[in-house]
Order: C-alpha cells, then structure tokens, then sequence
C-alpha cells in the first residue's frame, strides 16, 4: 500500500503530465477510479 506522501507525488506528476500534454482551458479532467491516480481527459463540449 502507498504512503500518502507517495499518493501525493504520484498525483502532482499524473498532473504535469496532463498540463503537458493538453490544452487544460480545452479539456475536462475528471477522476477515473479504474486506475490509480486515473484520469479522464476529454475535449470540453461547447455549447451551441
């Protein structure tokens, strides 16, 4: 079992990874439970 200061880490890299990767006013990020430190990352829908 991981430490919560080892949860912490895991978490804030998850993170730098996404803001690396995306353009975070373009996405939505939400928590995705089947993985540990998930996420799902999708486009933002636009409303029309």
């Amino acid at each position: 079992m991981m430490s919560l200061e080892e949860r912490e880490i895991y978490e804030e890299k998850v993170m730098e990874w996404i803001e690396d990767y995306f353009v975070l006013n373009e996405v939505e990020i939400e928590e995705y439970p089947f993985f540990l430190h998930g996420k799902l990352v999708r486009d933002k829908k636009e409303n029309p």
